[in-house]
């Protein structure tokens, strides 16, 4: 069948064939012809490796992309099995569209095309969404199913933290309090239990605040590790390091909230076994020694509650109450000395405090003015105490004075001043009380070491100015000095000088322009403001800006520019165009513009810049397009250079340019410059084309099975205008060859037939052939057909028999037999005659059938 199929499509058309007759062919979609049971729109059978719908799909049910194992194993080829697997992935584990796979909770809704590896798994579902086989209900695949979530069937499993939001969450269950949850993973039955995290690891039930198991929580007891160490009625064994009681207290024997000094160092967990105490107690029990010695000075001994450290200590007792080293025991007043009221451990006076009430009283504070004895050495108010005063020699009477001072709490005589700083002790009237004076013989009267001008008290004073540039004008921007005579630059009492830097500059001086507006006469006003200025030079316009006048502009004396009058050149052409002026370089533009300001522009400048310009070319036909060999760069086009594109291929002939449409011509011109002609150039005009057709032969015939071209020199470069060529591969088939006969029955001249079912193959070709009734392989001599090839009415070219109704006689000369069995064997040969001649005529009728039927010859386009 593929081989009758194949010959057909190189033959020409074929016609669709349905030979199964399932309504469809391979043309409109069946994909297995000779099974009727196979089209499109079958009933698929899933997995049976026949694509009975024609979709390319046989193990792809739910559509998901992947199809089961079991389908590769059954089908080793699938992939290549049909079109439509090339894509598809193995390892589907549902693949039913339509159903819940087994186990799939209630209201799961998942079917096959939600079912395929890599899908999103959704958990405690019972269904496997991707496919990788572990349990739906062991999320954190520890081997434990949630205990938590049932399957199907109800049942759960033993894992008591499997990640799912049913999961317990872990609670502290001394407080109440949500505690963080452990990774899934690490919570199974078997696991390592980590106590009071509010996690139940192993999965056993008990209370995670409660390890030891006797019922009382870690923090309802004093040890969670001994299940004989709970609350009780027994009595405490103090100081042993166990709390039998659980009472939180060991160590505390008079309960007032500190252990025993040394109780750490017997039991070094003492602040689990005794919680809110601390330690350093130095005296927890009536049978210890009382610390420190004591009771002295008749005082009563304090209790050992009354006793640790921080406690009120009761000064003087000789107890140390406060567990401090008996620290301050003699020194009620916290002054660093012990009182010499008491007595101490010795019998004797306890220090030199003569006042151990008094923090400020003590043999190391200072003496103080006030009538005291502060330093406790028998003397009251000497000198240098504290608060004392300064005194100095005051032998003028004037009430400064001079020398050393002494530091008293009154003055006493001749210490009787209390300010210093006289510069002359003998004379009352100079003194740093006194008013300084301008006078001839420049005395310091109030003895700060400056005279008259130096002194700014001295009185009475004027006000001089700075004459600096010595023209008799005081400096009008400098402040003035008040002095009692002239002194340096402060000469005169006027300040009307406006620059007193120069001598040429002052109310008596004379306007004149210059840089820097100088008002040399002083009237403040300068230059052109000052009517009087001489020097002034015109300026004109520069309304542009580019730093030249307006030629046009008759301009105006100034001594400086101004927002009108600007500069004093009037050179720039256009002042409208800061662009435009003398300083400019000419450029190519599009108005031609002359920015020099020479008189010429654009390409009539010999200076101008050519950067901006085109290379334009000379367009000799007109037609738009200039030839590359000649170019010149220009601002502008002109009559010799007239455009930039240099893609003319032919500047002599109008016709030809990169715009115009490629002909077919006689010349093979190319017409539209991309160097390509006629044939050769895909655009050329269809209109002047011929159809043609591939002479692969070159025997001036075309393929008869080719639809053709379209061409410009139809019969060259393998081409034919004929298309009758029946045999494109072979020169000596055509029509123009004559039909002779050959082994493979070829149609020579191209007219459908070929041999002996051509009328006009050539005889010379022929052989005789003979007829061989009796098929003995020898031929009836007076039965002959010039024949190609032998048939079954001809089937031999060896002449010979002479009985060819007897296969046991062939070639050989026989008795003559009796007449009556002549007449009955001619009879005899007759009827067979007659029956081989019909038979003949039916063979030779299908022998003689034509190859193919002719095609008729395609004209010319």
């Amino acid at each position: 069948m593929l081989v009758l199929i194949v010959l057909l499509a190189c033959r020409g058309a074929l016609e669709p064939i349905d030979s199964d007759l399932d309504g469809f062919t391979i043309a409109t979609g069946d994909c297995l012809e000779g099974d009727a049971a196979v089209f499109p729109g079958a009933a698929e059978l899933w997995y049976d490796g026949v694509d009975q719908d024609c979709d390319g799909n046989d193990a792809d049910q739910d559509g998901d992309g992947f199809v089961p194992d079991a389908y590769a194993q059954a089908h080793p080829d699938w992939r290549t099995r049909l079109f439509g697997h090339a894509d598809l992935d193995l390892g589907d584990c549902w693949d039913e569209p339509d159903e819940a796979p087994p186990g799939a909770l209630s209201g799961a809704g998942l079917l096959g095309a939600d079912i395929f590896p890599g899908a999103l798994e959704a958990w405690y579902d019972g269904v496997d969404q991707d496919c990788d086989g572990a349990s739906d209900f062991d999320q954190d695949g520890d081997g434990f199913d949630s205990a938590w979530d049932a399957d199907a069937e109800g049942l759960v499993g033993e894992d008591c933290a499997d990640g799912s939001a049913n999961d317990p969450l872990p609670l502290d269950t001394c407080t109440g309090e949500t505690l963080t949850a452990a990774a899934p993973a690490e919570v199974y039955p078997g696991a390592d239990e980590t106590w009071y995290d509010g996690v139940d690891q192993d999965c056993d039930g008990e209370d995670d605040f409660d390890q030891d198991g006797d019922g009382f929580r870690v923090c309802e007891e004093c040890g969670d590790t001994d299940p004989s160490v709970k609350p009780n009625d027994a009595p405490e064994v103090w100081g042993d390091c166990l709390d039998q009681n659980c009472d939180g207290n060991d160590g505390d024997e008079d309960r007032d909230g500190y252990l025993p000094e040394g109780y750490d160092l017997a039991c070094p967990d003492w602040a689990t076994l005794n919680p809110g105490r601390d330690l350093g107690d130095c005296y927890d029990s009536a049978a210890a020694p009382l610390p420190g010695g004591g009771p002295l000075n008749g005082l009563a001994a304090p209790a050992p509650a009354e006793v640790y450290p921080g406690a009120s200590d009761l000064p003087y007792d000789g107890v140390d109450g406060a567990c401090d080293g008996d620290l301050g025991e003699f020194d009620a007043d916290a002054d660093g000395y012990d009182s010499a009221a008491q007595l101490g451990y010795d019998g004797a006076p306890a220090g030199g405090d003569c006042d151990d009430d008094d923090p400020d009283v003590s043999p190391g504070a200072l003496e103080s003015c006030g009538g005291g004895d502060e330093d406790c050495d028998g003397a009251v108010d000497e000198p240098d105490a504290e608060g004392c005063d300064p005194y100095y020699r005051d032998d003028d009477g004037d009430g400064y004075g001079v020398g050393a001072s002494a530091c008293l709490c009154a003055a006493e005589a001749p210490l009787t001043a209390s300010a210093t700083g006289d510069c002359d002790d003998a004379d009352a009237t100079l003194s740093p009380g006194a008013t300084e004076v301008c006078d001839a013989l420049n005395r310091d009267e109030d003895c700060d070491g400056y005279v008259d001008n130096d002194d700014p008290g001295a009185t009475p004073r004027s006000t001089y100015y700075p004459d600096v540039d010595g023209d008799s004008y005081g400096d009008k921007a400098a402040g003035g000095k008040s002095l009692c005579e002239a002194e340096g630059v402060y000469t005169t009492a006027n300040r009307t000088d406006c620059d007193d830097a120069r001598a040429d500059v002052s109310p008596a001086g004379a306007e004149v322009c210059d840089a820097d507006d100088a008002d040399e006469d002083c009237d403040t006003v300068a230059d052109d403001a000052d009517g009087s200025a001489s020097g002034k030079v015109r300026h004109h316009k520069d309304n542009d800006g580019d730093g030249y006048g307006d030629r046009a502009d008759g301009g105006q004396l100034r001594c400086d520019p101004n927002s009108t009058y600007l500069v004093t050149n009037k050179e720039d052409c256009d002042d409208t165009d800061a662009n435009i002026s003398p300083a400019e370089a000419e450029e190519c533009d599009g108005g031609d513009e002359d920015e020099d300001c020479d008189g010429l522009a654009d390409d009539d400048d010999d200076d101008v810049d050519l950067s901006a310009g085109l290379t334009y070319h000379p367009d000799r036909d007109g037609d738009g397009y200039g030839a590359s060999d000649d170019g010149r760069l220009l601002c502008d086009p002109n009559d010799t250079y007239a455009t930039t594109d240099s893609r003319d291929c032919d500047d002599t002939r109008a016709s030809s340019n990169p715009a115009a449409t490629e002909e077919c011509d006689a010349l093979n011109l190319d017409e539209d410059c991309d160097g390509l002609a006629d044939d050769d150039d895909s655009t050329a005009r269809a209109a002047g084309k011929t159809r043609a057709y591939p002479d692969a032969d070159g025997d001036g015939y075309g393929d008869d099975s080719s639809a053709g071209i379209l061409r410009c020199d139809p019969d060259e470069d393998g081409y034919a205008l004929d298309d009758s060529d029946c045999d494109d591969g072979d020169a000596d088939v055509s029509p123009a060859a004559s039909e002779r006969c050959d082994a493979l029955n070829t149609d020579e001249d191209c007219d459908g037939s070929a041999d002996d079912a051509d009328t006009s193959a050539s005889a010379a070709t022929k052989t005789t052939h003979y007829a061989d009734d009796d098929l003995d392989g020898y031929g009836d001599p007076s039965a002959t057909s010039a024949r190609c090839d032998t048939s079954a009415s001809w089937p031999t070219t060896t002449a010979g028999d002479c009985d060819d109704d007897d296969a046991t006689i062939a070639g050989l000369l026989r008795r003559r037999p009796r007449p009556r069995l002549r007449r009955r064997r001619r009879r005899g040969k007759q009827r067979r005659r007659r029956l081989l001649l019909r038979r003949r005529a039916g063979a030779q009728r299908a022998d003689d059938r034509p190859l193919r039927a002719r095609r008729p010859q395609r004209g010319v386009a």
